[in-house]
């Protein structure tokens, strides 16, 4: 029997986005004209007519509550998943500048990376990810904005995995490990929190310091949301994420045809395996 479906503790709460959203409007004010055109972040967002921007948080909790329902109604975390990150090289831009970084989801190198997973011609393979970037600081000084991609994985292999990624010419050169991938958790709480990582709210500053490993995130400040907002520039909804074996229409979540069959009938006879009960076994006679 599946469980009620339930957002995780983490997960933003509806008032906070609200909130979020009026501190981007107001960072919008004192942003430069040109720099503010290129944005043209919506004025307004409320329930039946919401505003569908990429840089909205009210929207793209909405989108992220969405994705988490649809994983919960497929049965999603019953798979074998792997969680990737990938640095690329030349994709940090400087504090202090606010250029648009360019297309997001339908970078070439992006376009490039699923068009190796597909040349595997695996039937129950699934990924879904996105692009994004966080404003970094060291000891309260800027060193950048390094845009990268977060994924999960299932239906290839760790070594499949890092064929499809492992392109010299556009991995990070500045890394140890452009290529991280991890195994996610067998437990339905374990793929809940890899899969809200993997796509999640746009907006981040991440404090690092000498003192100390620990390297705390937190809604931008007001000079680095400004270079933020620049640097994704103006985007709908989904426009950063990016999938094979799942299609976003329609405002809607589904597989695509290719793979729902056999995704669908794999999770199927799992929760059918896992319901099954032991046979009962009789009690010897002395």
């Amino acid at each position: 029997m599946m469980t009620k479906f339930q957002l995780p503790n983490m997960f933003e709460p509806f008032k906070s986005t609200k909130i979020d959203r009026r501190k981007i409007k107001r960072v919008l004010r004192d942003l430069p004209l040109p720099i503010k055109k290129e944005i043209d972040f919506p004025s307004r967002c409320h329930k039946g007519q919401r505003c569908l921007s990429g840089l909205c948080p009210t929207c793209m909790r909405n989108f992220r509550r969405k994705f988490l329902r649809f994983a919960h109604q497929e049965r999603l975390a019953s798979l074998r998943w792997s969680f990737v990150t990938v640095l690329i090289d030349g994709w940090t831009i400087k504090a202090g500048v606010y250029d648009n970084f360019g297309p997001l989801k339908d970078h070439a190198i992006i376009k490039q990376i699923l068009q190796r997973f597909r040349r595997l011609q695996q039937p129950r393979l699934i990924l879904f990810g996105s692009i994004e970037t966080v404003y970094q600081t060291f000891d309260s000084d800027p060193i950048g904005k390094p845009f990268h991609l977060h994924m999960m994985i299932s239906g290839a292999s760790k070594k499949a995995i890092h064929k499809c990624l492992n392109v010299p010419e556009s991995l990070s050169t500045t890394s140890a490990i452009p290529i991280h991938v991890k195994l996610v958790g067998s437990t339905y709480d374990d793929f809940v929190r890899a899969a809200s990582y993997t796509i999640k709210q746009p907006f981040w500053e991440q404090r690092k310091s000498s003192k100390s490993k620990f390297k705390p995130r937190r809604f931008p400040t007001r000079l680095a949301l400004g270079e933020l907002l620049s640097n994704y520039g103006q985007h709908h909804i989904g426009g950063r994420t990016f999938y094979i074996g799942i299609r976003y229409q329609h405002s809607q979540f589904s597989f695509t045809d290719n793979v729902k069959s056999v995704i669908t009938d794999k999770i199927a006879k799992k929760a059918k395996l896992i319901a099954t009960p032991l046979p009962k076994t009789t009690a010897s006679r002395e």
